[in-house]
């Protein structure tokens, strides 16, 4: 089963002109809603919160969707303009509980406010997107695109420190998650090739031309199963460390990682990266019964692994889970759990969507088979 070769003249030296026109277009995209963040804080750190309630647009910013009647369990709600500045952007004021009682209190607002400071705070999404920002620099570093990315920024939208109703942070966050979702499998082919590659896909399932523009980028043998090299399919593509194609699939796992947050999602209609994936795969590799006898005695957990990358790894839609397992091989034949034996193409076979799809890994230490695949979720949670 090929999963590219049908298509490979057209993916044929996309790959790396992909990579430099997204890599460009997310650097941008991130400086620009820093710059915008960085003139916020500039302006607003530091200051009394009742010295800027008279300003509509830094009121709205501050306070919008406040509960003032949830004064005992301080929140910022989910979808609240102000929860979006602090809980994404990090720029908040320093009591919230004080601000709420005070107005629940019945007290003014330049009164309830006096005393209240805005503040900053690094979070979550803040923490991801500069990783983003940092995979995307270097990957167009390398790829000779910095010139390109500084182009594209000094001819962007200004983002001086906004006024009026119009929240800009709002409209630049959302040019971010636009440049990341066409960056990211399974929204083009080029992704889902990158990614997989990075992972343990199969050398068989690439013509010769792309297998050779991969391995510029980064990819090689790293794993290889008996049969290999006479049978292709059991030679395994994965990134070099340090790779231009590692740096790609932390950026992507990281990209994936923020658009399922749901401090995020509450502002934006956003897809579902993985459940798409999944939604794309043959029924079969995740209910086929070897894999799924197997995977009662492997670990199981509800995300992806975390290494290479150093950011916590994207999570699996409820109803999946990851199993990860190592197991005896003898020449073809892998030890089974309960005293069963397989040949290794009945573990591979079913598994060949999902290593085609960046979502299952097959590796040796030694003698032991490294298998981590997704499975249903017996008791979904």
């Amino acid at each position: 089963m090929h999963f590219f070769v049908s298509r490979g003249v057209r993916v044929l030296g996309r790959l790396t002109a992909f990579l430099r026109e997204r890599a460009s277009e997310i650097v941008v995209a991130v400086d620009e809603l820093f710059s915008l963040r960085r003139s916020l804080v500039s302006s607003l750190v530091g200051r009394d919160l009742s010295e800027l309630v008279r300003n509509e647009y830094y009121a709205e910013m501050l306070l919008g969707g406040l509960r003032p009647e949830e004064w005992r369990r301080p929140r910022y709600p989910l979808g609240s303009l102000a929860g979006f500045y602090h809980e994404v952007l990090g720029i908040g004021v320093d009591n919230l509980k004080l601000l709420l009682a005070r107005l629940s209190d019945g007290l003014p607002l330049t009164l309830a406010t006096r005393g209240i400071r805005v503040v900053e705070e690094e979070t979550e999404p803040l923490q991801l997107i500069g990783a983003i920002r940092g995979y995307a620099a270097e990957i167009a570093k390398r790829l000779g695109a910095e010139g390109e990315a500084a182009r594209q920024e000094g001819s962007g939208p200004a983002t001086e420190e906004p006024s009026g109703e119009n929240h800009v942070a709002l409209e630049l966050f959302g040019s971010l998650l636009d440049a990341l979702l066409k960056t990211i499998p399974p929204y083009s082919e080029e992704a889902t090739l990158l990614y997989a590659a990075s992972v343990s896909l199969p050398v068989d399932a690439v013509d010769g031309d792309v297998l050779e523009e991969l391995r510029g980028l980064g990819a090689e043998e790293k794993t290889r199963l008996p049969g290999c090299p006479e049978r292709r399919d059991r030679c395994l593509l994965g990134a070099v460390s340090g790779s231009v194609l590692e740096h790609y699939y932390c950026l992507a796992r990281a990209a994936t990682r923020l658009i399922q947050d749901k401090r995020i999602r509450a502002y934006y209609e956003l897809p579902s990266p993985l459940r798409d994936i999944l939604e794309k795969l043959p029924p079969e590799t995740l209910t086929d019964q070897l894999l799924v006898d197997t995977a009662q005695y492997a670990r199981k957990t509800p995300c992806l692994p975390k290494e290479p990358c150093k950011e916590p790894p994207p999570c699996l839609p409820t109803g999946y889970a990851v199993a990860e397992i190592e197991l005896p091989l003898h020449d073809v034949i892998v030890e089974l759990p309960g005293g069963r034996e397989a040949v290794l193409a009945e573990i591979l076979e079913p598994l060949r969507p999902q290593l085609c799809s960046g979502l299952a890994r097959a590796a040796l230490a030694g003698t032991r088979l490294q298998l981590t695949y997704i499975v249903k979720a017996a008791n979904p949670t």
